[in-house]
């Protein structure tokens, strides 16, 4: 059962964790923090392979200690390798999670198909979201595979309701470089800024329930990319 939250609770529970930003060599981290009655997930760091895994026990951790609590998972993280973001996306997307971006916090390349993935989708002040084309870790180039990855990225980000205008962004933008979204970008794909307006609610997740083994998400590339693949979005 779905039950509606003040947005003043949901920034007054941000502006906690806005201060935490990871660099770009950090692996991602996964830690819990309830505020305000509302349990919020913290990804922070560059997105690896292996971190589907990771996201996976996470979850049936916290799933054994906060039944029944409302959710949000925020993101943190300047991007990562594509597949491995993908399958993370799968995930939250299949348990019908809301992401957030906490004020001054970031989710660049890799990282925003885990923010559009979101049933809800916030932002907070002085928080900032960018897009750019795939690309190879180790030379910063792009071949025929990373353009086969952005057309995919693509692809899941218009099914997961990302409007034209920021695809076309996407495709502009090289591997080393950022295309940071404006407001109207923002607007175009039914993001909420979070701010200190009251009288305004939203609807985090209920708690889902986590058990078995992760089900992986089949990439829509050849099989031999998955493993060991240093294709990603993030420079």
């Amino acid at each position: 059962m779905k039950m509606k939250f003040l947005r003043t609770i949901i920034a007054a529970a941000l502006c906690g964790a806005a201060s935490m930003l990871p660099s770009q060599s950090s692996a991602m981290t996964f830690r819990e923090e309830v505020r305000n009655g509302l349990l919020i997930l913290h990804f922070d760091g560059k997105i690896e392979h292996g971190d589907y895994d990771k996201v996976f026990d996470f979850y049936r951790r916290i799933g054994q200690s906060y039944t029944g609590t409302r959710m949000v998972v925020s993101l943190n993280s300047t991007g990562g390798f594509v597949l491995e973001a993908s399958k993370i996306a799968t995930f939250l997307r299949e348990l019908n999670q809301s992401t957030i971006v906490a004020p001054n916090n970031r989710c660049y390349s890799a990282c925003f198909i885990l923010f559009a993935a979101g049933q809800h989708r916030f932002i907070g002040r002085g928080a900032t979201l960018g897009v750019h084309r795939a690309g190879d870790f180790t030379d910063n180039g792009e071949d025929m595979v990373s353009k086969a990855l952005t057309l995919q990225m693509s692809q899941t980000l218009i099914e997961y309701g990302v409007s034209p205008q920021i695809i076309q962004k996407l495709m502009a933008t090289d591997f080393s470089r950022v295309a940071v979204l404006n407001e109207a970008d923002l607007r175009s794909m039914s993001v909420t800024v979070i701010d200190a307006a009251p009288a305004i609610t939203i609807t985090p997740t209920v708690r889902p329930a986590i058990s078995g083994q992760p089900r992986m998400a089949k990439p829509r590339t050849r099989e031999d990319v998955g493993a060991t693949s240093p294709y990603g979005f993030s420079r």
